[in-house]
């Protein structure tokens, strides 16, 4: 007879201590930025994004939370979020010039990606192919500085 309420008293303790668990206090801001600090410097970026996500949900984040959030998402190949993570920073800070540079590396390899992809499907005597292979010449010269990039879609 003892067996059934020991086994009820067990459910009833399993319950209690996991209520108990989940009523344990979240990290401050301070201690997630820590972390994910700590995790970023430590590459490992898949905890620097959780920690720098919590940090955000729970602060809002400031220019340098979610610049640091785009480079961890970056490493990561993910780099749609990392875009959207960077804007997010130039939206708290505009001028924040680390940001803008990243967004458009990534924007750039984004791009690269696509052009590669469209490139192949493209046959080399199409005349979209020539036009795209003499553009990214004058980027590429552009990029060097000896090239005005505002002549390149010429």
């Amino acid at each position: 007879m003892a067996k059934p309420y020991r086994i009820l008293l067990t459910a009833v303790a399993t319950v209690l201590l996991s209520a108990c668990a989940s009523l344990a206090p979240a990290p401050d801001a301070g201690t997630l930025r820590l972390r994910a600090e700590a995790a970023y410097e430590r590459d490992d970026y898949a905890d620097a994004v959780r920690y720098y996500r919590q940090l955000t949900a729970v602060t809002g984040g400031d220019a340098v939370d979610w610049y640091r959030l785009g480079n961890a998402l970056a490493h990561m190949e993910r780099l749609e979020e990392a875009a959207d993570a960077y804007e997010t920073a130039l939206a708290h800070d505009p001028t924040y010039y680390k940001a803008r540079h990243n967004l458009s590396l990534v924007h750039f390899r984004l791009g690269v990606e696509h052009f590669v992809e469209a490139r192949r499907a493209l046959p080399d005597a199409d005349s979209a192919a020539l036009t795209s292979l003499r553009y990214l010449g004058c980027i590429a010269q552009a990029l060097r500085g000896t090239a005005d990039p505002s002549r390149c879609a010429d």
